[in-house]
């Protein structure tokens, strides 16, 4: 069972955001989120990351409706992250255990109305405003 919870990772930071751009290469991972009444774009920037996958949030209808704080009305929220999910048990059986138990192993979640991006790392990203 996938236990989430909200990610807070700085002040200020609206409940709703979109997927303006992704760029990964040999300096990581940058994800860019932005929200149409600012003008800034939201950075979420993994220096360092074991592995992502984006999906159209139509085909991860299952693991949305499975977690109810991943859909609430009442709550809106974009952002999450996880110790205990379905990718980080995948990723420890995929690598024989390479990862293992042992390691301080994070998903962070990005959760639009178009996608969900997962983003696995045991090292957490730094987050500000551009």
């Amino acid at each position: 069972m996938n236990k989430i919870t909200k990610w807070t990772p700085i002040e200020n930071v609206p409940p709703t955001l979109s997927v303006n751009e992704v760029v990964y290469g040999a300096g990581g991972l940058k994800i860019f989120l932005k929200e149409p009444t600012i003008s800034g774009l939201l950075l979420i920037n993994f220096k360092s990351y074991l592995g992502f996958r984006i999906f159209d949030e139509s085909y991860r209808l299952r693991t949305i409706y499975d977690n109810e704080i991943l859909i609430s009305h009442t709550d809106p929220w974009t952002l999450f992250v996880s110790d205990e999910c379905e990718i980080i048990d995948w990723l420890k059986t995929e690598s024989l255990n390479i990862v293992d138990s042992s390691r301080e192993i994070k998903n962070y979640i990005i959760n639009t109305m178009d996608e969900v991006v997962d983003i696995v790392s045991e090292v957490p990203p730094t987050v500000k405003w551009v």
